[in-house]
């Protein structure tokens, strides 16, 4: 066996072996001693000419080249040594191409003999093909079967000569064929069988630092661990070794020139355990080799950039290389921009339901079942086969309808918009993806697992122009993948801009929380107030609106940290909790709507204040289980919305709110009207003003202005997220944002400003009493307001006089009762959600009223 340099002892190796007791499979006895005396067993090369160069003896070749030898290997040596056969040990119609000098494999002829210098063989390969090639033998008609893998390949007239199928059919558009030619060569070489491959699972870490990486398709599952070799292009005979010990090491070669087999070969050969193979060119690499026992070491493959850093800084440090099975994945039929011209079914050659991956040059690849439509997004097809995909598969668009900050849709509507607008395309991360961020998940472009990268990858790959939604939502939330440069969310591009859409907010909900505070201790501490139904409506809607408040003001505490949001501290969990009490804030609102109702019964329909508290119940049950509601079914929706969390959903949340608004300030206008006309009627029989219904006016000015002073903003800035608008507004999202929360902070206002204009009253005499000019006006001028309103106390008891009379019919004295009712219920009318009276003034006023009439009859 020391004879044998180039041969590998195997299993078998040092066995006695003989004539009579050979050999396993895969072994030859070397015949040491001649046929007769026998010998030991040796392993076969992966190659059967280094049986004529292992100075084995004549037994020892023949038993070699019987048991090693295949139909495909070729080598001078068999020539030299196999009387008269020329052909180096290929069939017939058959050439050695010589590849490896003095040795390679045999090819079948194919053309004439002129092609034999045109397909980039060697020059004994050319010479060989030459000499054993006859063109006439492999000419062929349109009749003529070629063969499997073969076809007739017509260019002009109704003869040709036999051709390998390329490894694809769209190969035969790219030929000088004619109609009929491309005809016969893609019905012979399109493959409309699947063909499976193993899936791996890879796993690569060079001194403590993981390495994207993809398993070679063909590498053996198992793990590596070796200090990294450098061994250039990884040549089969071992040049690239020469000096270095490569035993126990893991190999570091690079694709060009040689085959990823021979590459896996010659490090196994020279004692590697596991390859790396890095790209020639800066991307991705994605290799396929033979595996048999030759190659039987784990092997990974790597983008050409990182493998040149792993070359400059990492040889020497200790590397681990793990492959794994996951599965198998079926490659479909073949496809190509091609193929309908020459009348096939499908898109590009695909079957129903199935569409074309393009991987080859955008031009042709291999058909792809259709799946989910984030596999036209996400899955890394290039651009052409994502546009096929979008165009092709049902359902091919990625919906987001529970996501106001997310497109509507993707669709292959976005695919190529940069190119089509002459427009920039969208840089998702102008300074570059840092790996550590690859598996952070961006929620807004579809579920659990459309991470950075995808995002990254979609942006890069499917020239996107900035002007399209998606480029403008995937850069609000770039921020979270670490990439600097975007319009960050909702336009908070600064520190100073992300720290107000706290702050700002969480101050007016805090001003709102004190206001309905007075409210409800206002109310509460007077017996004559709480017994009030309106009052006791607006210390409920108080009650609520401190609710919402509570949850306003802790803006985005409760936001999932992972989103990236200042001040963000929570989780899932505690976002949908905040979301959920927001809800339940928002049955304010609908109290509003109780208290509408309330006022359009007492003002309109004189309903008393008893018959108005036999339907309490329902004036407090019916807004509170609404509200409920809606909050509970907001739970699956609830999101981070940017300045808190809230319902997520498009359209409907807001709708509850809207009807709110519109049925208050429809009840408000008609009390207006009503009162209004009651006045204008009472005029016909007694001068008198319209101070009533500009009263009853104002009163429902600030009923109202409670909703209009919170709500539009927010309503029109969701209306706006709902239609893929405002996602960089930044003052309107925190103007929206910061008002909606003054709800309680209104109500007090309302509900103290009698207290607060007799205040400022008060003041303002204070002030001109020290001046003796105005305090003497100021006295001249009771008189008439006595007089006036004695005469309004005159004519009220005139009309209500049953003995009086003049009055008849529809006369002043219906007129006036109405009026009347209006009056006094008008001062009911201010204690509102958002005007409430000051119930002692109110009082006062009748007293006076009262005090007045008596006074004036007792006179007359």
């Amino acid at each position: 066996l020391s004879l044998l340099p180039h041969l590998v002892r195997s299993q078998d190796a040092g066995a006695p072996c003989s004539a009579e007791a050979p050999c396993g499979d895969g072994s030859f006895c070397a015949f040491e001693l001649g046929e007769a005396g026998g010998g030991t067993c040796a392993e076969c090369h992966w190659h059967s000419h280094y049986c004529f160069e292992g100075n084995l003896t004549d037994a020892g070749v023949d038993s070699c080249f019987e048991a090693c030898h295949s139909a495909d290997f070729c080598s001078v040596a068999i020539s030299e040594s196999f009387d008269g056969e020329d052909a180096a040990g290929c069939a017939e119609n058959h050439f050695c191409n010589f590849e490896l000098d003095t040795h390679g494999f045999c090819e079948r002829c194919a053309g004439d003999v002129s092609g034999c210098y045109s397909m980039g063989l060697p020059v004994p390969g050319a010479e060989h093909c030459e000499q054993v090639c006859d063109g006439s033998r492999n000419a062929c008609t349109a009749e003529t079967d070629c063969g499997d893998g073969w076809f007739c390949a017509l260019e002009d007239g109704d003869e040709g000569f036999c051709f390998e199928c390329n490894w694809h059919a769209h190969y035969c558009f790219e030929s000088d064929l004619s109609a009929e030619g491309v005809d016969l060569c893609v019905k012979a070489c399109y493959s409309s069988s699947p063909s499976c491959e193993d899936v791996l699972d890879a796993y690569l870490n060079v001194n403590g630092v993981d390495i994207e990486s993809i398993g070679m398709t063909g590498s053996i599952f198992g793990n590596a661990t070796g200090p990294l070799v450098d061994v250039g292009i990884g040549i089969g005979d071992l040049t690239e070794y020469v000096g270095q010990d490569i035993t126990g090491s893991v190999c570091l070669t690079k694709r060009v020139e040689v085959s990823f087999y021979d590459k896996v070969a010659a490090c196994k050969e020279g004692g590697g355990v596991g390859a790396i193979i890095f790209n020639n060119e800066p991307q991705e690499l994605r290799g396929v080799m033979t595996k048999d026992d030759n190659s039987a070491i784990p092997t990974v493959q790597v983008r050409g950039d990182v493998g040149e850093q792993l070359r400059s800084s990492s040889i020497g440090k200790t590397a681990s290389i793990s492959i794994a099975y996951s599965g198998e994945n079926c490659g479909g039929y073949e496809c190509s921009t091609r193929f309908p011209e020459i009348g096939m079914d499908g898109a590009a050659g695909c079957p129903k339901n199935h569409h074309c991956n393009f991987d080859l040059d955008g031009t042709h690849g291999f058909c792809e079942e259709c799946t989910d439509a984030s596999d036209c997004f996400f899955s890394g097809l290039p651009l052409a086969g994502a546009e096929h995909c979008a165009e092709t598969c049902p359902g091919n668009s990625r919906s987001f309808e529970n996501c106001k900050l997310c497109e509507d849709r993707i669709t292959g509507d976005s695919l190529g918009t940069a190119s089509l607008e002459d427009s920039a395309a969208c840089d998702f991360c102008p300074g570059g993806l840092d790996p550590a961020y690859d598996d952070v998940v961006l929620p807004m472009f579809g579920g659990d697992f459309v991470n950075c990268f995808l995002v990254d990858e979609y942006f890069r790959n499917y020239a996107i122009s900035v002007n399209d939604k998606n480029c403008q939502i995937g850069l609000m939330y770039s921020h979270l993948c670490g990439c600097e440069g975007g319009i960050g969310y909702a336009g908070a591009n600064t520190p100073a801009k992300r720290k107000a859409f706290v702050w700002l907010p969480r101050c007016t909900a805090i001003a709102s929380f004190l206001g309905s505070s007075i409210i409800i201790f206002d109310i509460m501490r007077n017996k004559k107030r709480r017994s009030k139904m309106n009052n006791q409506m607006m210390v409920a809607l108080s009650v609520f609106d401190l609710v919402g408040s509570v949850a306003y003001a802790l803006t985005s505490i409760p936001m999932p940290e992972s989103d990236g949001i200042y001040g963000s501290r929570g989780n899932d969990a505690t976002c949908t909790a905040q979301g959920f009490f927001i809800q339940v804030g928002t049955i304010a609102a609908f109290l509003n709507v109780s208290l509408a109702v309330y006022y359009l019964l007492v003002i309109r329909y004189k309903w008393s204040e008893n018959k108005v508290k036999r339907y309490r119940v329902w004036f407090f049950a019916c807004p509170i289980i609404v509200g409920l509601a809606f909050a509970f079914a907001g739970i699956p929706f609830y999101t981070n919305t940017i300045l808190w969390c809230n319902n997520g959903a498009r359209w409907w949340p807001e709708i509850p709110v809207i009807i709110a608004i519109v049925f208050a300030t429809v009840t408000m206008t008609t009390i207006c009207l009503h009162v209004y006309r009651v006045e204008q009627a009472s005029s016909r029989w007694r001068q008198t003003d319209n101070s009533f219904s500009r009263a009853i006016f104002w009163q429902s000015i600030w009923y109202l202005m409670n909703f209009y002073m919170t709500w539009p903003p927010y309503l029109a800035l969701q209306y706006l997220w709902s239609s893929g608008k405002a996602y960089s507004m930044y003052g309107f999202v925190l103007f929206a944002g910061s008002v909606v929360t003054l709800q309680g902070f209104w109500n007090c206002i309302a509900f103290k400003r009698t207290m607060i204009k007799n205040r400022l009253s008060s003041i303002t005499s204070s002030l001109n009493s020290s001046s003796g000019v105005l305090s003497r006006l100021s006295t001249m001028k009771k008189p008439s307001v006595v007089t006036a309103d004695a005469e309004r106390a005159v004519s009220v008891t005139n009309a209500v006089d049953s003995n009086n009379p003049e009055v008849k019919g529809d006369s002043p004295r219906k007129v006036e009762d109405e009026s009347l009712a209006a009056m006094k219920e008008s001062n009911v009318a201010g204690s509102s959600n958002s005007a409430v009276d000051n119930e002692d003034a109110i009082d006062g006023k009748t007293t006076n009223c009262a005090e007045g009439a008596a006074g004036f009859a007792s006179t007359k």
